[in-house]
């Protein structure tokens, strides 16, 4: 199984091809967020082949403390230190951990009794964005907090940050549905990021 530009395509052992994105829960070929659009188009030409799929749309990734991951490494800062947000940091997130997503993956690629289909998967917590921010920094952090309008305008101006990107970053990163019971088609028992980064002073459990 080997990656190519997001999706995977079926080599000895595997039986099916397999599209990922993280960030890609609206995913939608008429939406009209450029992002979410081209994402939907994707899936749309993989469903049409035919070759078994499984198309996984998932929130927000998050490793270990020490490894937080590329979803929130502009979040995690020195202690004390200070990150921005975009948007007023009231977005609802429900972050999967690395390893439940790549064990999904896996059991998606190889194991035969596992479903096809197009899954939303996420992780078993759901809290406001500013919330997780402060417990992956174990409560010691500022936010500064970018307002859409202001968002939208640097998107203009600065590469990172496109306009479809800022509109995914100021929507809820959530599936809705039970994402335990999607999680455990696959084989997957998901992790509580409580668990993960514990409760520091400040920040309630």
């Amino acid at each position: 199984m080997r990656p190519r530009s997001g999706y995977w395509t079926p080599f000895p052992g595997v039986r099916c091809s397999e599209s990922y994105s993280s960030h890609t829960w609206g995913a939608d070929p008429d939406s009209d967020n450029e992002y979410l659009r081209t994402k939907g188009q994707a899936e749309q030409l993989i469903q049409l082949s035919e070759i078994p799929s499984v198309v996984v749309r998932s929130t927000f990734i998050y490793g270990d403390p020490d490894d937080i991951g590329p979803s929130f490494a502009s979040y995690q800062t020195e202690p004390g230190g200070a990150v921005s947000v975009v948007g007023n940091g009231s977005q609802k997130v429900a972050p999967i951990h690395v390893d439940d997503l790549t064990g999904l993956l896996a059991a998606a690629a190889l194991d035969p009794s596992t479903p096809t289909g197009t899954f939303a998967v996420s992780g078993p917590n759901t809290v406001a964005l500013d919330e997780f921010i402060r417990r992956i920094n174990q409560g010691e952090v500022t936010i500064r907090h970018l307002p859409s309008p202001v968002a939208k305008l640097l998107a203009w101006f600065t590469p990172q940050l496109t306009s479809a990107l800022a509109d995914v970053l100021l929507s809820d990163s959530v599936t809705g549905g039970n994402p335990a019971e999607t999680a455990a088609r696959f084989g997957v028992d998901l992790h509580s990021f409580t668990g993960v980064m514990g409760s520091p002073e400040g920040v309630p459990s």
